[in-house]
């Protein structure tokens, strides 16, 4: 063995030891890893609700909801692909009762919170709803809208239920920002029905 052999098995060995994590167990890649989810498409699809029509993401399900209350609708956008679902109820209400039914709605909004600060983003929609927006990462209901129409006595909210809380920020990031994406366009584009 000559000198260009040890110094070349001795390159080697240290290179190694350079790849070496310390003695760290951890497995890498991670053995809790969240694959990348292929977002869904940018297509929408207008879906209607006895006083309300809005955009929603055609490759979501839509599924309408039966309510015994009068002039309460809802129904549920799912995303199988993100494992997560959009709430949307519409109430459409006298207009004696439309301020104490916004008010139940920003107090659910506020508890679903939990004292936890959103961003919030106010929408003015084409059908002349005014909405707000509110994204809080790391919490159950980490996207929330509510929208009024006083003209009609309307009120829309959507609320996104997923396991976030408990999963890496940097996992569920991407979905968020489309969910976000998502319920921002169906804001925009409320309108009233008949």
């Amino acid at each position: 063995m000559n000198i260009r052999h040890i110094i070349a098995i001795g390159a080697f060995a240290m290179l190694a030891a350079s790849c070496s994590d310390g003695g760290n167990d951890t497995a890498v890649p991670r053995r809790k890893a969240y694959p990348r989810v292929e977002p869904y498409d940018t297509a929408y699809t207008l879906r209607q609700l006895p006083s309300v029509a809005f955009d929603a993401n055609t490759h979501a399900a839509f599924t309408v909801k039966d309510s015994t209350e009068p002039g309460v609708s809802g129904a549920d956008i799912t995303y199988d692909r993100y494992g997560m679902t959009v709430y949307v109820t519409a109430i459409r209400s006298s207009r004696r009762d439309f301020d104490r039914r916004l008010d139940d709605r920003i107090e659910r909004v506020s508890l679903n919170l939990g004292g936890a600060r959103p961003t919030t983003t106010d929408i003015k929609s084409d059908g002349g709803f005014d909405a707000t927006i509110f994204v809080c990462p790391g919490i159950n209901t980490p996207v929330q809208a509510l929208a009024a129409d006083s003209v009609t006595s309307t009120i829309v909210s959507a609320t996104l239920f997923s396991d976030a809380a408990t999963a890496a920020a940097d996992s569920v990031a991407p979905m968020l920002d489309i969910i976000t994406r998502d319920i921002t366009r169906m804001m925009q584009s409320l309108s009233p029905r008949p």
